[in-house]
């Protein structure tokens, strides 16, 4: 039985007068692809999955998450999109966005 698939790593989004704080939980997570397209905040990567195992291992469980996951934010368009600010520390994911 395959119990890889994509997942969908958690977001929270803060937004005030000045800018937009985009904040995703990534560990594990080594490349991270970050655009801005058509007034769209697109965020997409890869975590890798489960270890091989031998013909005598079997898992018992697999809760760890892992495959390809895309986040797509919509932004207003008030944002200055050409200038935004990315941090990655601990496996979380900042990008900042200043508004107009």
């Amino acid at each position: 039985t395959n119990i890889e698939k994509d997942f969908n790593p958690p977001m929270d989004l803060i937004e005030t007068n000045e800018k937009i704080d985009v904040f995703i939980e990534l560990p594990g997570v080594e490349n991270i692809d970050i655009t801005i397209n058509n007034d769209k905040l697109i965020i997409k990567g890869a975590k890798g999955g489960r270890r091989d195992v031998s013909n005598n291992e079997v898992y018992s469980y697999y809760e760890r998450q892992s495959g390809d996951f895309k986040r797509i934010i919509h932004l207003p368009s008030n944002t200055k999109q050409k200038h935004i600010k990315t941090t990655f520390q601990n496996g979380l994911l900042h990008v900042e966005i200043k508004k107009k």
